[in-house]
């Protein structure tokens, strides 16, 4: 599983360093760098708008820098998660695909799920209300969720694909609890 660098602001820039080394574990440089494209949702969705890769970062052999400034493209966008991925390099002799890291923008929260349970109030000081509850768990959990304004059901699909309905309540699945909501 690749590295996760953080929920980031709109407008900032990604930093990621990540290694290369040969078959023996000693520090190369790429033959060929090969291509950094950031995918968007674990899609085929993706841009190269951006992104600066620099080969042996600093004059060190096997230190790569990628950054990604996610004001060159409306691609970056608040409420979405993204993959920086590394095509078609060479490295030691080996055509290499990976997963560098992942990021997301704006797309996490910092309410505790023990602060939806409990009732409490959220990060700007508002009282919960059912649907702040439910998006702040969203945020927790990376999923995706769709809110029917006419009979007030959400559905949740989580990252692990398992779907979930919500209707008043709230399910922490890390210790099996399910509370209600007002």
């Amino acid at each position: 599983m690749s590295k996760y660098l953080g929920d980031f602001a709109e407008d900032d820039t990604v930093t990621l360093l990540f290694n290369t080394v040969d078959s023996n574990g000693a520090a190369i440089a790429p033959a060929v760098d090969g291509t950094i494209s950031v995918y968007k949702e674990n899609d085929v969705t993706q841009s190269v708008a951006g992104v600066t890769y620099t080969s042996s970062f600093d004059g060190v052999t096997g230190v790569n820098l990628v950054l990604v400034d996610t004001s060159a493209d409306a691609f970056y966008a608040a409420n979405f998660d993204y993959e920086i991925v590394l095509t078609g390099a060479t490295i030691d002799g080996e055509t290499v695909n990976a997963v560098l890291g992942q990021f997301s923008i704006g797309n996490r929260s910092d309410v505790t799920v023990d602060d939806i349970l409990s009732g409490d109030i959220d990060s700007t000081g508002s009282p919960l209300t059912l649907k702040k509850a439910i998006e702040a768990i969203i945020a927790i959990v990376g999923g995706k969720a769709s809110y029917n304004t006419t009979t007030g059901v959400w559905t949740v699909k989580g990252r692990d694909g398992v779907t979930t309905i919500y209707v008043g309540t709230v399910t922490n699945e890390g210790t099996r609890t399910t509370s209600v909501i007002s």
